[in-house]
């Protein structure tokens, strides 16, 4: 009865199983480890602000590893970006996804990765960042 399901879920292997069990192609709005959308979306920004092309700038990321940051290193190193994430000791970016982005790294595309965040936005042309965790207290009205 239907085309396609889009499909904006909490536990990436929710998406995975329906994906694999559906009879219709399956794209992932959200999930807990990834959010392609959300990176389509950034590169257009990015391509938008940067018509004479993007091959070769260098995207920062500031803040926790999330599923954003993942699709958007993904996504960043198969256009030619070089990709450079500060993360806290905390919330390191995870081992699996790395792999992959260093698998899919095109025409010199890099990926380094610190806790530093000087580091990481040092001669960068665009900076990101995304969710801070764990978020300030919510304090009461005076």
């Amino acid at each position: 009865m239907v085309s396609m399901i889009v499909a904006r879920v909490d536990d990436h292997s929710v998406v995975a199983t329906l994906a694999k069990e559906s009879s219709v192609p399956v794209i992932n709005a959200l999930s807990s480890l990834y959010h392609p959308l959300q990176a389509l979306a950034d590169l257009l920004t990015i391509q938008e602000n940067y018509p004479q092309g993007i091959k070769g700038l260098k995207v920062a990321w500031v803040g926790d590893a999330t599923n954003v940051l993942y699709d958007l290193a993904i996504a960043a190193v198969k256009m030619g970006l070089h990709v450079s994430a500060a993360t806290p000791k905390q919330y390191p970016f995870d081992a699996n996804v790395l792999k992959l982005v260093k698998e899919n790294c095109q025409d010199g595309a890099t990926i380094q990765l610190t806790t530093d965040p000087l580091e990481a936005v040092k001669n960068a042309d665009i900076i990101v960042t995304d969710t801070w965790y764990p978020p300030p207290p919510i304090l009461p009205f005076s």
